[in-house]
């Protein structure tokens, strides 16, 4: 996004059309391998940084109890 767009209120009708636009798009094996590696490494904006204990204790309280669905659970013994 450009400096002059950054903060700009967009309204509801052009957030409408941004996303109608914007569904079904894909994108070529190239340009998914682009975005990948922009983001990879130093490049990574949590890179080199570590959760806060409040963010751990947090994130521990939310996922206390919750349970995979059996079928992801064999997906992922699969994957090892």
């Amino acid at each position: 996004m450009s400096e002059a767009h950054k903060g700009k209120i967009i309204s509801e009708e052009t957030r409408i059309k941004m996303s109608e636009k914007n569904k079904g798009k894909h994108y070529s094996e190239e340009t998914r391998r682009k975005m990948s590696d922009a983001k990879k490494g130093e490049n990574n904006p949590m890179f080199g940084k570590s959760p806060s204990e409040e963010t751990r204790r947090k994130l521990s309280e939310t996922l206390k109890g919750k349970h995979h669905a059996e079928e992801h659970r064999r997906k992922m013994s699969m994957a090892e």
